[in-house]
């Protein structure tokens, strides 16, 4: 062996042939019973939804509006409950395309991952000076809030 000649260990390789008979196969659609099924999935979850921004919407009705956006959170919160209740009541109806409702979905999704964000990023809600205040922000934000110290 010598400097220039490199150390083989197998013969080289050749080129694969390529068979046009065994292309690679075209995507398939989803079949449409798994289609219902994900839409139907997806109306309980905006109902779900729509159950928490309800239950949001009364705290804060029933208790005190003294926080700055107080009246912003209440807004978001009320947009975000027709909107889920819409969603819900949508993809209820037996004519609907389920694809259709899957992609209403991703946008459902979007826009609640927004209201939620404006809510916790907009200065909607006032930094508690206490330890254990969570203001209204609720039980289940506190649990996350103290798990992390």
């Amino acid at each position: 062996m010598t400097a220039g000649e490199p150390n083989l260990i197998g013969p080289v390789a050749g080129t694969t042939p390529q068979e046009q008979s065994r292309s690679r196969p075209q995507s398939r659609p989803i079949p449409a019973d798994l289609l219902r099924a994900a839409s139907r999935r997806l109306g309980i979850i905006s109902l779900l939804g729509a159950g928490l921004w309800a239950f949001g919407l009364t705290g804060s009705l029933l208790g005190h509006h003294h926080g700055p956006g107080a009246m912003q959170a209440d807004v978001i919160a009320g947009l975000s409950l027709l909107v889920s209740l819409g969603l819900f009541f949508y993809s209820r109806k037996r004519d609907r395309e389920p694809e259709r409702i899957i992609n209403l979905g991703l946008g459902y999704l979007v826009l609640v991952g927004f209201a939620v964000g404006q809510l916790f990023h907009g200065h909607v809600f006032a930094p508690s000076s206490k330890k254990g205040d969570c203001g209204r922000k609720g039980d289940l934000i506190c649990m996350m809030k103290y798990s992390t110290h």
